[in-house]
């Protein structure tokens, strides 16, 4: 047992070097390997970060181009109709108990037109571009500003686009309109540390660039 603990002891500091060597490689934006070099690198000897990192991260690694191939301008829109169901079920699970949302007399009481879509719902939508587009995207800042209020059932888009590349670190500029309209519902940036900077093909984000 105690021979097994000194091994266990010696994978975790080698599993730990070669996390921080690879973290230090990105940071740096080194020439990979090439995939089967970095896949062979990566499960080596049983290596423990194949037993650290999920099987996607691992594939996303040995298959990522160089964060560099994003180009400012690039954008990705979705576009979302929200239901009362939909709704109901956000507000269930954030706990939100806001009755302009769900109650038709409460949100006229409060000036609006009808129920409206809560404005954290509407903001959902740019890191489900971002996470679609980019796997692996992990979220480091958000800004928002909430401009203008959408009802319940109409068409919104949410457009996210690259203003700054610096390493891993990207910079969207987010904003979310009603379909057909220019005026912003929410509004502000976005940074994220990206894997790859290659977009990658899926349900959420139209490329518009």
């Amino acid at each position: 047992p105690q021979h097994a603990l000194v091994r266990q002891g010696s994978a975790d500091k080698a599993c730990g070097r070669m996390i921080r060597t690879l973290s230090s490689s990105i940071r740096a934006q080194v020439t990979w390997p090439n995939s089967e070099g970095l896949s062979a690198l990566l499960h080596a000897h049983e290596s423990p970060i194949s037993k650290v990192l999920p099987p996607a991260w691992i594939r996303g690694l040995c298959d990522a181009p160089a964060v560099s191939s994003i180009r400012v301008g690039a954008a990705f829109t979705l576009i979302k109709s929200f239901s009362k169901d939909e709704v109901q079920t956000f507000l269930t699970l954030t706990g939100d108990a806001n009755p302009i949302h769900t109650d038709t007399a409460a949100a006229l009481a409060a000036g609006l037109d009808g129920p409206v879509l809560p404005g954290m719902l509407l903001a959902s939508m740019f890191p489900a571009i971002i996470g679609t587009r980019f796997p692996g995207a992990v979220y480091a800042t958000q800004t928002l500003a909430f401009k203008a209020p959408a009802l319940v059932g109409q068409a919104v888009q949410a457009r996210v686009v690259v203003v700054r590349c610096s390493g891993r670190r990207v910079t969207f500029d987010t904003q979310c309109t009603l379909v057909g309209q220019t005026q912003p519902l929410v509004q502000g940036t976005a940074l994220a540390l990206l894997v790859s900077g290659q977009p990658q093909e899926g349900q959420a984000g139209q490329n518009t660039s």
